[in-house]
């Protein structure tokens, strides 16, 4: 039978040094140190086991938070368990349904609702995603250079995609 863990300081500090030795970006540190101090809070000084993981689960889902949300919380916390050698306590996540894709009619109603209310930055915005496929935070590297180069290189996560930018598109944009 395994040992009984606590969350003590020393664990989140063996976690943080855990997760910069992986090259984590400071972002993910953050958000999963969070994660964890909220499980923490949570646990309330109780012993941590796969039973108590999954009913914070379930208090998450019940108070509310997204599905998204409660898998990213509980990502962190199975990273945290893979970290101290407690795989076992790993716990499943919610399924999710996949998200219907916009439909061709409603990507057009929605830069016609934009180009009507004179919104051309939310117009353009609109055709840049939709064209490229790139998710709104990659929008930042849609620079005036990459317009110009007809291609974005989007560095995230420590991946790099390049992002070919259809020539209607950049004329538009420029």
């Amino acid at each position: 039978m395994k040992k009984k863990m606590q969350l003590t300081q020393r664990e989140f500090d063996q976690f943080e040094d855990y997760l910069r030795h992986d090259e984590r970006e400071e972002s993910t540190i953050e958000a999963y140190l969070r994660s964890l101090t909220r499980f923490a809070e949570w646990a309330d000084g109780r012993a941590v086991t796969k039973e108590l993981a999954m009913e914070w689960k379930t208090a998450l889902a019940e108070a509310g938070y997204r599905p998204i949300s409660v898998n990213a919380m509980l990502a962190a916390v199975n990273k945290f368990f893979t970290c101290m050698g407690r795989v076992d306590c790993k716990v499943k996540y919610l399924k999710l349904q996949r998200q219907k894709d916009l439909s061709k009619e409603e990507y057009q109603r929605l830069v016609q609702a934009a180009h009507e209310k004179g919104d051309l930055r939310m117009e353009l915005i609109l055709e840049t995603i939709c064209a490229t496929g790139i998710r709104v935070g990659e929008l930042k590297y849609i620079t005036v250079e990459a317009v110009r180069a007809g291609v974005a290189e989007i560095a995230l996560k420590g991946k790099i995609r390049t992002i070919l930018l259809p020539h209607r598109l950049c004329r538009k944009l420029q």
